[in-house]
């Protein structure tokens, strides 16, 4: 019995350990130079049902950021839709991502949306581009 929890109370720190030091939520708050470089695609671009849009931004900041997410703002929808959230560490993150306009997506304005998550605190920067649906 002894051995058995000992086993188990070692196994439990090590968990605890790895999950505390997992991340550094304790980092500098200061992220005025945290800027999102977004290429692709360009601003009024036009697409139609079917186009691939590419969508490529580079993201770098002072300090290690904890990744990004994607949304897309379709015509005559009243909420966004989530296309990425992914948890990545780094100062420079390459977003590389593509979406494809489905049919059933409205004619009209368009935008897609990247959110930089600099940390665990909710800190963010955006950038946004405006393309049309036809």
């Amino acid at each position: 019995m002894t051995m058995t929890f000992i086993k188990y109370s070692f196994f439990s720190i090590f968990i605890v350990t790895g999950i505390l030091f997992s991340c550094d939520k304790n980092q500098d708050k200061t992220f005025a130079n945290a800027t999102i470089n977004f290429f692709s695609p360009t601003t009024n671009t036009i697409f139609k049902e079917g186009d691939t849009i590419k969508i490529e931004a580079d993201i770098s900041a002072d300090v290690s950021m904890h990744g990004y997410k994607i949304y897309i703002f379709a015509p005559g929808e009243s909420e966004p839709q989530l296309l990425v959230d992914r948890h990545t560490h780094g100062t420079i993150i390459y977003v590389r991502n593509t979406w494809i306009v489905p049919s059933t997506v409205a004619k009209g304005n368009m935008k897609i949306e990247i959110i930089a998550l600099v940390d665990h605190e909710g800190q963010t920067v955006t950038a946004q581009k405006e393309m049309v649906i036809q």
